[in-house]
Parts: structure tokens; sequence; C-alpha cells
């Protein structure tokens, strides 16, 4: 009789007594003891119930099924995501595994996103369009990349058919977020600007073109005929004595020049060499890049252009090589040698991007996100999950067998060359041109 007056302070339980005067709940799930104070009879109560994982759970992963229904290539279903995330609340570690949850699948999403923008670059149908296109990537999306290099030649593989009013209308994007609204006659005159603008442009690029053909060959064709200077090389003499270390004899008084020389002919060479490794990667990058790009031939671009930079910059270091071994030997004190190794440097660098020179600048070449477009073009497989996408190896090509092939001969020259130097008799060379 007691036992039922209790029952009602008994929440969710119900009594049957039996024997000895215990008393045991009614059918149920998990359930503790506990003991009546005014009775002693021993009973058990249910757990309190808790809170609907589904519901929550649910309620949790609606951003992930916004996510799951514009992209069928996720990793897990949205089912098993609910399962995982009800687990995790039933297992009272909300707080690590339910951030670590919503961080992956932040995560997932972020990609999703990233993924469809490679492709829309991918598409574009003009280089104007593509450099458009990049300027709008996130900037958090670009953190912890490192930029491509660029150079004038980079810049016109991918503006060299874009017209004046492209050019400059990209660039006045990159500064104002958009193109500003002009009448008729104001037009009319910005056009006239940008035209000059981007011409005078152009001709400074064709001008430093010619000056990396034409000025690192001409300067070794003077040093070895001596036209257009004062003296000239008795080659002759290095035919009969070389090789000869009289250049090193105390009678000369140039031994202290000489090796100063030969240390910054060795370290140019190995400067030159290191400099052309790095423009090789670089190289490669981008011309994977516009080979992923090119599936409809981007108006505006030219692959001839681009192939050619990778010539000329061989072009260039080879020569300059040479170049500072032939000057080198008429030296006749240290700061020519700091001054003449310095002035080659110079023209190696005329082409750069920020460079000496004007003409271009880090709004002409978006070499932070060509960088995250190559490197993420991989990491997320964008080739496998869009059928219209094609991916290219640049390690397939034959541009990868001629940086390779220039590296090799970079490495024999950077060797070889202050080893000659060494044994090459200049002194006797000049003296016997002279005589």
């Amino acid at each position: 009789m007691l036992t039922k007056l209790l029952s009602p302070f008994i929440p969710g339980s119900s009594f049957k007594r039996k024997s000895g005067g215990k008393c045991r709940g009614g059918r149920g799930t998990a359930k503790k003891k506990l003991q009546c104070s005014a009775t002693g009879f021993d009973v058990e109560a249910p757990v309190p119930r808790r809170r609907n994982v589904r519901t929550e759970a649910a309620h949790g992963m609606q951003e992930y099924d916004a996510v799951q229904d514009t992209a069928a290539d996720t990793s897990r279903s949205g089912a098993n995501r609910r399962d995982e995330r009800a687990l995790i609340v039933a297992t009272g570690e909300e707080d690590t595994g339910l951030r670590h949850l919503d961080h992956e699948l932040d995560r997932e999403a972020n990609d999703i996103r990233k993924k469809q923008a490679i492709a829309n670059l991918i598409r574009c149908d003009s280089s104007y369009q593509f450099f458009l296109e990049l300027e709008k990537v996130d900037d958090e999306w670009l953190s912890g990349f490192e930029a491509l290099p660029g150079n004038i030649y980079y810049v016109l593989s991918f503006s060299l058919y874009l017209s004046s009013q492209e050019v400059m209308q990209r660039k006045e994007h990159i500064h104002t977020g958009a193109s500003e609204n002009f009448d008729s006659n104001s037009r009319r005159l910005q056009n006239i600007k940008d035209l000059v603008e981007n011409q005078t442009r152009r001709l400074g690029f064709w001008c430093v073109m010619a000056i990396q053909v034409l000025g690192p060959p001409l300067i070794a064709y003077q040093y070895v005929t001596g036209h257009s200077l004062p003296w000239k090389y008795d080659w002759e003499i290095f035919v009969q004595q070389f090789p000869s270390l009289s250049d090193w004899s105390e009678e000369k008084d140039w031994s202290g020049t000489k090796l100063l020389a030969t240390i910054m002919l060795f370290c140019f060479c190995l400067n030159i060499l290191f400099c052309w490794m790095d423009e090789a990667k670089g190289f490669e990058k981008i011309f994977r890049i516009y080979k992923l790009l090119s599936n409809k031939e981007m108006r505006g671009s030219s692959e001839a252009m681009l192939r050619f930079s990778a010539f000329i910059n061989a072009w260039v270091v080879m020569w300059l090589c040479i170049d500072l071994f032939m000057i080198f030997g008429s030296v006749n004190c240290a700061q020519e040698v700091l001054f003449d190794a310095l002035g080659l440097s110079f023209l190696y660098c005329l082409d750069d991007i920020d460079g000496d020179l004007g003409f271009v600048d880090d709004d002409d070449w978006p070499g932070l996100q060509l960088a995250w477009f190559e490197s993420d073009f991989d990491r997320l497989n964008v080739a496998a999950d869009f059928g219209d996408i094609d991916d290219f190896k640049a390690e397939d090509s034959c541009m990868h067998i001629f940086t390779t092939f220039v590296t090799v001969l970079l490495c024999f020259i950077t060797l070889a060359l202050p080893v000659l130097y060494i044994f090459t008799p200049f002194k006797e060379m000049q003296a016997a041109a002279a005589d």
C-alpha cells in the first residue's frame, strides 16, 4: 500500500511488489537503482531521455545537403554523414567531434567551389576573359603559394593578339573592380589613350627582345675579332701556348686580379645555372597551364611566343657566360671585374616583371593565381571530374627535353669556363696582337 502511495513521486516508474520487500521498475530501457528514504525499498528509475540526435544531425547537415545536390562526386553520402554526426552526439563528444566534422564539411564544400572555378577558367574563350576570371579568385585560396616568375615574353604569350582596349580595360579592372563608364566623346579619347599606351608598351617589348637577341653574341664577336675595340686577342698565341700559367707570374703583376676574376666567373656561371633551373621549372608549369587552356585555342594568345621565351632565355644565359669569360681576359683591376659582372647581370634581368625597365609590372602578370591554378588542378583531380577537360603533362613534351638539355649544357659551362680561364694566357695574347 505504501509503495503505491509513493509511486507518483517516482516519475516514469511502475512498481511490482516482489518477495522480500523489494520493488522493481516495469518494462523500459536503461534504468538505474534508487532508494526510497521513506520505505527503504530499492527501486529502479529510467535514465532521463537523451536529446533527439537524429533531428539535430539532420538540422546541422543542411549545408552539406545543399553541396551534395550540386556535386555528385562527394566522397560520402549525406546519410552516412548524418549517422556519423549522430554517433558523435550520442557518445558525448560534441565539442571536439562536431567542430571537426563541420570543418571537414566546409573544406569539402570549398574544394567543390575551387573545382568549378578552375573548370570555368579552362573554358574561357579568350585570354582577356581568362585574366578577368583569375582576378575573381578568392584571396584565401592563394595563401601558401609562391607566384610563378614572369617576363615580357609570358605576358605577350597571353596577350599578343588582344586589342589595346582589352589590355588596358583589364588593368583598369584590377585597380577599380570594374570598367568605368564614359560618354561617347570621352570613350573615344580613352580608346586613343589606351591605343597609344599599349602600343608604346609593345614597342618596348620588341626593343628588349632585340637587345637580348643581338647584344650577347655581339659582345663575344667583338672580343674575338677585335672589331670596334682598340686592341684584339691573338688567337694563334692561344693555340700555341695553351695551357699556360704566364698570367700568374709576378712579372705580370696581374695574379690578384685574375684570382678575383676566376672566382667571380665561377660564381656568375653558378648563379646563371640556378636562375635557369628555376626559370625552367616555372616555364614548364606555365607551358602546362597554356596547354590546359588551349583546348579551344584561346583568342589573343600565342603558343609560338611562349616557346620562343624558353629559347631566348637559354640563348641569353649561355652567351653571357661566354661574354664574361672574354671580358675578364682584358680587365686591369678588381673594380672592372665587379662592374663588368654586374653589367651583364642587368642584361639577363632586362625582361623580368618589375625589373629595371617599366614596361611591365605585377598587374600584367597574375603569377600567384597561376600558381594556385596549376597546383589545385592536380590536387583536386579536376580532369577526372569534368569530361570536357583533358590533362597535360609538361614532362611528356619536347620543351621538357629542351630545358633538360640546356641545364646539362650549363652545368658543363659552369665547370669548364673557370678552368679554361685559369690556363688561358690573355696578357700574352694581347701583347702579341699589339706588336
